[in-house]
C-alpha cells in the first residue's frame, strides 16, 4: 500500500492531504472508506468518484510495496489485459482566459460545479472517470465492465455534459462552452504502479490520444465522434458527416462525425427472412387466441442477446391482424427510475404522487383503470421489451396488473435476457415461460443466404456458421462484414455485447480467457496444466461457465457454444500471457502426457513463438487433412507452415510444402493461386531442385493447365515431366508422367493418341502395383476408348475403376470414374436410370469434397438424360443450375455443355439462340475438349427441333471440325446423324437417318440410334 500523501497527489488530488492526515487516514484505513466519509472531509463528488475507484483497486497491489519484494521501480499491477474502449476527452472551451476574469473562489466553484455535473451523468451511463485534468476529464466506457451499449453510453453522458454547460452562467449573460472527443477501439488497460504511487487503469494504446485529438477538433459545445464509435450507435442520432481530418500526431486522415442529438430510429420494417422461429411463433399466437377471449395471457420470451426476441414479437405483430400493439421499453440507464417504462400518459403528475403503501397501491389501480380504458375490448398485445432492465416499482405494477387485468383481452410479452432479474419476474407475475435458444444449421444457411445472396462462397458460410454459433444477430452481422469487406473480424456491433457478457462472468472470467487459448474444445484437465489458475476451483468455474451458456459440456469435455465468444475472451489476453499458456500447453504434449493432433500442437507452438517447432507440424497437419481429402483445411496448414517456416531457412524444406500446396490448390480449383505457388516453387527447384523435384513441377503445371484448357502449353509440361521420369529410369514417374500427357492429349483434340498414351500408363502402373496410378488413368482410358466406339471396353474400364475407388475410399477417382467417364457411356447405351445414378452419386461426392466444377458437370449430364427421357423442365433446371456453377468456377471446363442443354430444354426462340450464341463464343476462345463434342451435338438438335436444318448441318461440319487433326468415329457417327436428320427435316426423307440408326444401334449406341427414330 502506498503512502497515502504521496497517492494522493499521484492522483492530481494533492489538495486533500491536510484533511486526511488530520483525520488521521493512513494506508490501513483507505480501504474502509465510504462515500459519506470523503463528503465529510470535503471531497468533491467527481474527486470522490475517482477516489473510490482507486480505492478498490489498491487492494490487488498490497502485498508487495509492504515487504519489499518488488525487484524494480515500475511493475504491472492488476490483471491488465487488451479489451474494447470508448474513451471520452471533455474540456471547458478558454478555461485559462476565464481564471484570469473571475474571482478565483468563483473559477473554482466554476470548475466544482463543472467536475461534479460531469461526475453525475457519467455515473449515470455506467462510465468510469480515470482522470480529471485541470479543468478536463478522461472518461471510460466499457471499463471496469463493458456493457453492450457503451457508445451509447458516452454519447448520452456527452450530450448530458453539454446540457450542464448550456445551462450555467460563468459570467453575465455568457455560458462557458465544452468540446468532447469520443474514439472506441482496442487498448491495453491495467495499473501501472509505481515507487509509491499508482496509475490506476491507465488506457494504453491510440484510442485515448484520438479522443483527445478529436476533443481538440470539436467545436465549442460539440462532440466530434470517430467512425468505428458511429458504426457502433447505429441509427437514433442526429450526425453530420465531417469528413476525412486531419489530426496531429496521427499518421492518417480519420473520418469524423459531428453529433446534435438524439432522434427516433427508423422503424424496422423488411430485412431478412423469418426463421428457425415457426414453433416459439405458434406458442405465442395460442396465447393470443386465448387472450383475445378475454383472458389475460402472459408470455416470458427469455433468450441471450441477439437469439430474436424482438424480431420474434415484430413477426407476431406483423402477422396478427387487427392487433393493437403497446410497447413499454426498460432501460439500461433507468434501472432505478420508478416507473420509467410507463408511458407518461399513464401516471399523475409528479407533484400528485404521494409516498406511502396505500398511495403506491393507488397508483397502480389508476395505471391499470388507465391502461383497460385504453384496450377497451380490443384485443391487446402488451410487449415489455428488455425485461432484464426493468426497475422494482415497474416489476410490481406488473403482478398488481395481473390480478386488476385478469378479465381483459390482453396479451402481455415479457421479452429478458436470462438471470435473475428475469427469473424473479417470470415468478412474481407468473405466465409462460418461452425460451429461445440457437438456430440450427439449416435455419442458419438460410439466413446467411437471404443476408448475402447466392455469393458468398461455401468456404466463407461454413467459417461464419462455425463462428456464429447459431445466433441470429451474429451470423447477419458477421455475413454482412464478410460480403462487404471479406474480413472475417468480429464486427464493431458485436464487440461491446461479447466484453459484456465476459466482464459479467468476474473472476471466473480469467478461466474463459485461459481456455480460449487452449481451444474451442478442451478438457478439465488442460486447464489444470496452466499457471496462473493455481487455487481456482476449476470444477466450480467450468460449472459457472457451462451455466452463464458460454461452455457446452461434451461428453466430460468442453467447448465455446459460440467462437466470437473465445475470439473476444482470447485477445483480451496480453501477448506475454498468450504466450505463456501456448507453451506450456505445447510442453505438457511434447512430454507425452497428452495427446493432441497435429495442427493443435502446432497452433499452441506458433502462439508461443517458437515458429520453428512449429512448422513440422503444420506440414503433418496439411498431409493429414490431404489424406482425408479436406484439401481447404489442408492449404491453411500448409500456408501456416510456410508463414513459420521463415524461421528454419531451409530452401529445400520450403520447395516441398509449396509444391504440397499447389496439390491441394489443384483439387479445390483455386488455379491462378496454384500457379503462383507453382512459379515460386519452380524459382526455388532452380537452385535446390533434384529430379523429383522437376517431375512433380511440370506434372502439377500440365495438370492446372489442362483444367484451364490451355491445350498445347499442357502437353509441353507433361512432355517435360515424360522426359524427367524417363531419365530417372523410374516406373512409377513414368507412369505418373504419361497420365498426364495423355491429359494434355485429350486437351488438344488428340483422343486416339490419348487413348494410346493412357493404355501405356495403365499397363505400367498394374505391371508395378502402383494402385493410385491405376485409378485416376483407368476410367479416362475408358473414356477415350467412348469416343473411339468401342463402348464394351470402355465400360469394362469404367467399371473396374468404379468398384476399386469405392473399395479403397478415394472419392476424387470416384467422381471421375462415376461421372465424366461411366455415365456417358450409359448414357449411351440408354440405360438412363442407372446413368442418372451414377452423375448424382459424382455430384453429391464433388460436393463433399469442394470439386465444385465436377458437381457442375455432372448436373448438366443430368440434364441430358431429362431430355433423353423427355422431361424439358427437369432438363432446364439442371441445366441452369449446372450453367450457374460453371460460371462461378470457371466457363472453359464446362459451360458450353449446360449451354447446349439450355438450348435444347428452352421454350422460347430468343433464349435458345442467346445460350447457342454464347457457348459458341466460348468453344472459339478455348474450352476443354469435351465441349465441342456434347455441345456441337445438343446444339444441331436444338436447330433441327425448331426446324433450321442449315444451322444444324453447320453443327455437325464444327463437330467434325474441333476433331479433323485425329478424326473420331463418335464425331462421324454423331455428325452422320446430325446431317440425316437435317435432310429430313427438309425432304421428308427418313431412310439416311434410318440407316444411320441402325448402325448407331449395331456399335451399341442405342440413345443416339433412339434420337434418330424418334426426330
Amino acid at each position: 500500500m502506498p503512502d497515502v500523501e504521496n497517492w494522493l497527489d499521484g492522483l492530481g488530488l494533492g489538495q486533500y492531504r491536510k484533511a486526511f492526515v488530520e483525520n488521521g487516514i493512513d494506508e490501513r484505513a483507505l480501504p474502509h472508506l465510504t462515500d459519506i466519509d470523503l463528503q465529510s472531509l470535503g471531497v468533491l463528488l467527481g474527486h470522490r468518484r475517482i477516489l473510490l475507484a482507486e480505492i478498490a483497486l489498491l487492494s490487488k497491489h498490497v502485498t508487495g510495496a509492504a515487504s519489499g519484494t518488488q525487484p524494480s521501480s515500475m511493475v504491472v499491477g492488476g490483471e491488465a489485459e487488451r479489451r474494447q474502449l470508448t474513451v471520452m476527452f471533455c474540456d471547458l472551451v478558454g478555461s485559462t482566459a476565464l481564471s484570469g476574469e473571475l474571482d478565483a473562489e468563483d473559477y473554482r466553484e466554476l470548475i466544482r460545479t463543472f467536475h461534479d455535473g460531469c461526475a453525475e451523468a457519467v455515473a449515470r451511463y455506467g462510465g468510469y472517470l480515470a482522470k480529471v485534468l485541470g479543468d478536463g476529464l478522461l472518461v471510460y466506457f466499457g471499463y471496469p465492465a463493458a456493457h453492450d451499449d457503451d457508445a451509447h453510453r458516452a454519447v448520452r453522458a456527452a450530450l448530458d455534459i453539454l446540457a450542464i454547460s448550456t445551462g450555467r452562467e460563468c459570467l453575465a449573460g455568457d455560458h462557458p462552452s465544452v468540446r468532447i472527443g469520443i474514439a472506441s477501439g482496442e487498448v491495453v488497460i491495467g495499473d501501472l504502479v509505481l515507487q509509491g504511487t499508482v496509475e490506476a487503469a491507465s488506457a494504453l494504446g491510440a484510442i485515448p490520444n484520438l479522443a483527445a485529438r478529436l476533443q481538440g477538433m470539436a467545436p465549442p459545445n460539440g462532440i466530434l465522434l470517430s467512425e468505428p464509435t458511429r458504426r457502433r450507435l447505429g441509427d437514433g442520432y442526429v450526425m453530420e458527416d465531417v469528413g476525412q481530418i486531419a489530426l496531429k500526431g496521427i499518421r492518417d486522415p480519420v473520418q469524423a462525425w459531428h453529433v446534435k442529438g438524439i432522434s427516433e430510429p427508423p422503424a424496422e420494417i423488411g430485412g431478412t427472412p423469418f426463421v428457425g422461429r415457426e414453433d416459439a411463433l405458434g406458442l405465442v399466437t395460442s396465447a393470443w387466441l386465448r387472450a383475445a377471449t378475454g383472458k389475460l395471457q402472459i408470455v416470458h420470451v427469455i433468450g441471450q442477446a441477439g437469439i430474436g426476441k424482438s424480431r420474434l414479437v415484430r413477426e407476431f405483430c406483423a402477422r396478427t391482424s387487427d392487433v393493437v400493439a403497446l410497447r413499454w421499453l426498460c432501460s439500461p440507464y433507468h434501472g432505478n427510475t420508478p416507473l420509467h417504462p410507463v408511458p407518461k400518459e399513464y401516471l399523475p403528475d409528479a407533484g400528485a404522487m404521494a409516498a406511502g403503501e396505500a398511495q403506491r397501491r393507488s397508483l397502480f389501480e389508476q395505471i391499470s383503470r388507465s391502461l383497460t380504458a385504453r384496450i377497451g375490448r380490443k384485443p391487446t398485445v402488451l410487449t415489455i421489451e428488455d425485461g432484464h432492465w426493468i426497475d422494482p416499482t415497474t416489476a410490481d405494477l406488473l403482478r398488481s396488473m395481473r390480478d386488476h387485468l385478469d378479465e381483459q383481452p390482453l396479451l402481455m410479452l415479457v421479452a429478458s435476457r436470462p438471470g435473475p432479474v428475469a427469473d424473479r419476474l417470470a415468478h412474481n407475475i407468473g405466465g409462460t415461460r418461452l425460451e429461445l435458444g440457437p438456430l440450427d444449421k439449416t435455419d442458419a444457411e438460410e439466413l446467411i443466404a437471404a443476408t448475402c445472396g447466392e455469393a458468398m462462397s461455401r468456404s466463407a458460410r461454413r467459417e461464419i456458421l462455425g463462428r456464429a454459433g447459431g445466433l441470429p444477430l451474429f451470423l447477419e452481422e458477421l455475413t454482412r462484414v464478410v460480403a462487404q469487406s471479406g474480413s472475417n473480424a468480429i464486427p464493431d456491433s458485436l464487440q461491446d455485447s461479447l466484453q459484456a457478457r465476459l466482464d459479467a462472468l468476474g473472476p471466473t472470467k480469467r478461466v474463459a480467457q485461459f481456455a480460449s487459448a487452449i481451444g474451442h474444445n478442451f478438457a478439465q484437465a488442460d486447464l489444470a496444466v496452466v499457471s496462473g489458475l493455481d487455487g481456482v476451483d476449476l470444477e466450480n468455474a467450468l460449472e459457472r461457465l457451462v451455466g452463464d451458456d458460454i461452455l457446452v459440456e461434451q461428453g466430460g469435455r468442453y467447448a465455446f457454444r459460440h467462437v466470437l465468444i473465445q475470439d473476444v475472451a482470447y485477445h483480451s489476453l496480453l501477448r506475454g500471457v498468450r504466450r505463456r499458456v501456448h507453451g506450456e500447453i505445447a510442453d505438457h504434449v511434447l512430454a507425452g502426457k497428452a495427446e493432441m493432433a497435429a495442427e493443435h500442437l502446432a497452433r499452441h507452438l506458433s502462439g508461443a513463438e517458437r515458429q520453428a517447432e512449429a512448422a513440422s507440424y503444420w506440414r503433418e497437419a496439411g498431409h493429414r487433412s490431404a489424406l482425408l481429402w479436406a484439401h481447404a483445411e489442408a492449404c491453411a496448414h500448409y500456408l501456416a507452415a510456410l508463414r513459420d517456416g521463415e524461421k528454419l531457412a531451409d530452401t529445400r524444406w520450403e520447395l516441398k510444402v509449396r509444391l504440397d500446396l499447389v496439390e491441394s490448390l489443384r483439387i479445390l480449383d483455386r488455379y491462378d493461386e496454384a500457379l503462383a505457388q507453382l512459379d515460386h516453387a519452380e524459382n526455388l527447384a532452380s537452385r535446390v531442385g533434384h529430379n523429383r523435384d522437376w517431375l512433380r513441377i511440370h506434372t502439377l503445371r500440365g495438370g492446372i493447365l489442362f483444367a484451364l484448357a490451355k491445350a498445347e502449353l499442357c502437353v509441353a509440361a507433361n512432355e517435360a515431366a515424360l522426359g524427367v521420369a524417363r531419365r530417372m529410369e523410374d516406373p512409377e514417374a513414368e507412369a505418373r508422367a504419361l497420365s498426364g500427357l495423355g491429359d494434355a492429349q485429350l486437351a488438344s483434340h488428340r483422343l486416339a493418341t490419348a487413348e494410346r498414351t493412357y493404355d501405356s500408363c495403365v499397363r505400367i502402373a498394374q505391371a508395378n502395383g502402383l494402385q493410385d496410378v491405376v485409378l485416376a488413368n483407368l476410367s479416362m482410358r475408358g473414356h477415350m476408348r467412348l469416343y473411339l466406339c468401342r463402348l464394351d471396353e470402355a465400360r469394362q474400364d469404367c467399371e473396374e475403376d468404379v468398384a476399386m475407388s469405392v473399395r479403397v475410399g478415394n472419392r476424387r477417382a470416384e467422381i471421375t470414374a462415376r461421372g465424366s467417364c461411366l455415365g456417358k457411356i450409359l448414357l449411351e447405351q440408354g440405360q438412363y436410370d442407372r446413368a442418372d445414378h451414377e452423375f448424382s452419386e459424382a455430384a453429391r461426392l464433388a460436393a463433399e469434397i469442394g470439386a465444385h466444377r465436377y458437381e457442375a458437370l455432372n448436373f448438366i449430364f443430368r440434364g441430358k438424360v431429362a431430355l433423353e427421357r423427355g422431361f424439358r423442365a427437369e432438363a432446364l433446371a439442371l441445366g441452369q443450375r449446372g450453367a450457374t456453377l460453371a460460371r462461378k468456377t470457371g466457363p472453359a471446363f464446362c459451360l458450353p455443355m449446360a449451354l447446349g442443354v439450355i438450348a435444347r430444354a428452352e421454350a422460347f426462340t430468343d433464349a435458345i439462340r442467346a445460350a447457342l450464341d454464347e457457348g459458341e463464343e466460348l468453344i472459339e476462345k478455348g474450352t476443354l475438349a469435351h465441349n465441342p463434342l456434347w455441345f456441337n451435338r445438343d446444339a444441331a438438335l436444338a436447330v433441327l427441333a425448331q426446324g433450321w436444318a442449315p444451322e444444324a448441318r453447320r453443327y455437325a461440319k464444327a463437330l467434325r471440325d474441333a476433331f479433323a487433326r485425329e478424326p473420331l468415329p463418335w464425331c462421324d457417327l454423331i455428325a452422320e446423324g446430325l446431317e440425316a436428320l437435317a435432310s429430313s427435316t427438309e425432304t421428308g426423307d427418313r431412310a439416311q437417318a434410318a440407316a444411320v440408326g441402325e448402325r448407331a444401334r449395331g456399335l451399341g449406341f442405342v440413345a443416339w440410334s433412339r434420337t434418330l427414330a424418334d426426330a
